[in-house]
């Protein structure tokens, strides 16, 4: 039975890898690793820019990797971090301060400091909308009060394990785009929105 466990285990570890790696090449953004074993997670203080993934990683023992105060409008969390669940991510969508904790052991804390400057030239996409919000059959990204000479966009959509979902570019001039989520899982996901050096994150409630 333990070596069937210690297969399992491995397997999921290669899953994750791979989904892990997909990702990184499919996102601009970076990803943070934070450890968690009998001593609590390292690095305790992690300092991440808007678009960035946190990834916590198990290493020893039972825990859990739980929101405590996070910026207003940013999404709680609450995961397990075991030998049979190793991994969680989260993608920052907003500045500020986010406090977390191991809810199995009193003290076991960390910090994650999001600068509001982590997108540059915001301002070239600050006009896209997205609606509706919540949404049940397609998302439509606005770019009608774009700027027609913003370019070809990106448009990524990820769910909140961080796997990407959707992908597609937009030449400059197109007015909006309409992504049909209607056989997508009900839940929290992230439309991220790239142009150049600009960058964009929204998150998305589908309801079913």
């Amino acid at each position: 039975m333990g070596t069937v466990y210690a297969l399992r285990a491995a397997c999921r570890a290669i899953i994750f890898a791979v989904l892990l790696s997909f990702f990184c090449l499919t996102a601009s953004a970076t990803v943070h690793n934070i450890t968690i074993d009998n001593t609590g997670f390292s690095p305790f203080t992690t300092n991440a820019n808007i678009g960035d993934t946190i990834l916590w990683t198990w290493q020893a023992g039972t825990h859990t990797t739980t929101s405590g105060n996070v910026p207003v409008g940013a999404a709680t969390w609450n995961a397990p971090l075991t030998s049979a669940s190793p991994n969680f991510m989260y993608i920052i969508t907003t500045a500020g301060t986010y406090n977390y904790f191991c809810s199995v052991h009193v003290g076991m804390t960390g910090i994650i400091n999001v600068a509001a400057s982590g997108v540059q030239n915001l301002d070239v996409l600050e006009t896209v909308s997205f609606y509706p919000q919540p949404c049940s059959k397609e998302l439509i990204v606005d770019f009608s009060k774009t700027e027609s000479t913003a370019g070809v966009k990106n448009i990524e959509l990820v769910n909140y394990s961080g796997q990407l979902v959707y992908s597609s570019l937009v030449n400059a001039g197109i007015q909006s785009l309409h992504i049909d989520v209607a056989d997508m899982p009900s839940g929290i996901y992230f439309c991220t929105v790239s142009v150049a050096n600009s960058r964009r994150v929204i998150k998305v409630i589908k309801d079913r």
